[in-house]
């Protein structure tokens, strides 16, 4: 009897510990639903998402963030309810010109599906544009003077804050112009560098959620060192599409100067990693026009399989004489001269146009700075 008692605790005791510890268990795989999204791509491999990133995401596009009650706390304030209320606006207005965009491109573009690698100069945070125009791109590289933001966990009420008055502001840029200024950009994404959200960082989320992709990951990146300071930040956003496809997205700060287009700079070490390599360049403030330029549009046409860009990239002589196929879309009628910078019109552009060109049915580049409220696209490619 007194054995049997004994085995009889002991039995119990044993079924006491399985029962909590299998509670335990799934008390575990419930919250690991909440951390971590795992979703099975085609090759089976298991791809798991990022909670903290992906919640950063939802706050931004204005979507309820139920698991992270810090920021759910957030969204209930006024300034987020106000602020998400415009942007879903705005919002609304982007939704109409991709539609615009999508149902253009699938005509006339669709040699940019086969696309890669693509690369947008003096980009700011439009990742808007770059994804509508290559978006099929496995690998996205932007490059802009604007910070690229700080991956920190302390934020507080009033970092968010700051992001959220970033996204709002972009956005109105978009939606009103289809450009970025420079002086929201300067405001918001250089002048502060001390706050968490300044940078692209908040924008790049927002328009990450806003085409439906998951983040995996979001990673700090150096492509450059000097005296041990690292003079060309950047940071990895790993992210994943609706068909569990895995994209990079790399964004480096860097002031755009003629050394960094160069055989063997750090940014053409960087731009031999990818093959088959697509261009994006708008808006582009007229840089590459200027004459210290020249050897940098020799090694763009040079090393670049397609480019996408209105009248303010690369000067048009370059492109005609590098054995591109060449569509022209819209009308240059009277190019924009910005503050402080040269005359930038192209006779053989306008003589092209004239004879060649398509209609181009929405706004690109520097349309609304016009007079004529007209806008350009030149599209080259090699078969």
């Amino acid at each position: 009897m007194k054995n049997f008692l004994i085995y009889l605790i002991l039995l119990i005791g044993f079924i006491h510990c399985n029962l909590y510890y299998s509670t335990d268990a799934n008390k575990n795989i419930e919250v690991q639903k909440f951390e971590e999204k795992k979703i099975e791509n085609k090759k089976n491999n298991v791809i798991v998402v990022s909670k903290k990133w992906n919640n950063l995401k939802f706050f931004f596009i204005g979507k309820e963030v139920n698991d992270d009650p810090v920021l759910r706390e957030y969204q209930q304030k006024q300034w987020y309810v106000d602020s998400i209320k415009a942007i879903q606006t705005m919002q609304m207005s982007l939704d109409r010109r991709k539609d615009v965009i999508e149902k253009w491109h699938r005509e006339y573009l669709q040699e940019t599906n086969s696309v890669n690698n693509a690369v947008y100069l003096l980009s700011g945070a439009d990742l808007y544009h770059f994804i509508l125009f290559y978006p099929n791109a496995e690998n996205y590289i932007m490059l802009a003077m604007e910070n690229t933001g700080a991956i920190d966990e302390n934020y507080k009420e009033e970092d968010l804050k700051y992001g959220i008055i970033n996204v709002q502001n972009i956005l109105s840029n978009l939606t009103h112009s289809g450009y970025l200024f420079s002086r929201t950009m300067y405001q918001y994404m250089i002048k502060n560098k001390s706050n968490i959200f300044s940078g692209t960082l908040p924008v790049l989320l927002y328009f990450i959620g806003y085409f439906g992709y998951d983040i995996i990951d979001v990673q700090s990146m150096c492509l450059a060192y000097k005296e041990q300071n690292c003079i060309i930040p950047g940071l990895k956003y790993q992210i994943v599409d609706k068909n569990q496809k895995i994209r990079n997205l790399f964004y480096f700060s860097k002031k755009l100067s003629p050394e960094d287009l160069k055989e063997n700079s750090e940014l053409d070490v960087f731009f031999k990693n990818y093959t088959h390599k697509g261009l994006f360049l708008k808006a582009a403030v007229y840089l590459l026009h200027y004459k210290h330029y020249q050897k940098a549009n020799e090694y763009l046409v040079k090393n670049f399989d397609v480019i996408v860009q209105d009248d303010s990239g690369i000067p048009y002589s370059y492109i005609k004489n590098a054995h591109y196929q060449i569509k022209l879309f819209g009308v240059y009628k009277d190019p924009t001269v910005l503050k402080e910078t040269i005359n930038p019109f192209q006779k053989d552009l306008e003589e092209d146009i004239k004879k060649y060109s398509k209609e181009l049915p929405f706004s690109f580049g520097y349309a609304k700075a016009r007079k004529s409220g007209l806008s350009n696209l030149i599209y080259a490619y090699r078969n």
